[in-house]
């Protein structure tokens, strides 16, 4: 045999392996749906209970620690990375302009889910709940929207004030 007639037979043979590797890849090599959750707080108005109220000067505390850096920021809507192996926190909520402090026991429950290959694992959390723990100062009341606490951009607590 002589190298061309091989030569057509090695180009296709090259051909269907690469794509063969090309179409091997599975749907999950890349990842859309693996980010962990994140609680979303907004603060709406006590009085109009759809419209926001941003809060001046808010701080939240976890163990006399401000939580994530925040401290003295005038926001509408928070969003807390919360802890594994954790299932209760204490907040404390301190609005800078009155210096007034609520504090409010969340409790939640940690599921970690597999999701696929690319993505791993996610945390979400369950079973979300919320309870003043005193008389409150300058919040009125809070509403848990949903329970289950997973990666969105929708609230998940609101904090009426």
């Amino acid at each position: 045999m002589n190298r061309t007639h091989l030569m057509p037979h090695t180009r296709q043979l090259l051909f269907a392996l690469l794509t063969l590797v090309l179409f091997s890849c599975e749907k999950d090599d890349i990842c859309v749906d693996g980010d962990s959750a994140i609680l979303v707080i907004e603060f709406r108005d006590a009085t109009e209970k759809e419209s926001l109220k941003p809060v001046s000067g808010l701080s939240v505390l976890l163990n006399d620690t401000p939580y994530q850096g925040i401290e003295n920021q005038s926001v509408s809507k928070l969003e807390l990375a919360l802890s594994a192996t954790q299932k209760n926190y204490i907040f404390h909520f301190v609005q800078g302009e009155s210096a007034l402090s609520d504090q409010l026991e969340m409790r939640v429950t940690p599921t970690i889910t597999y999701v696929s290959r690319a993505c791993g694992y996610v945390l979400e959390f369950e079973g979300l709940s919320i309870q003043p723990l005193d008389t409150l100062d300058w919040i009125s009341s809070t509403e848990v929207l949903t329970e289950t606490v997973t990666a969105t951009n929708e609230p998940h607590l609101v904090i009426y004030h």
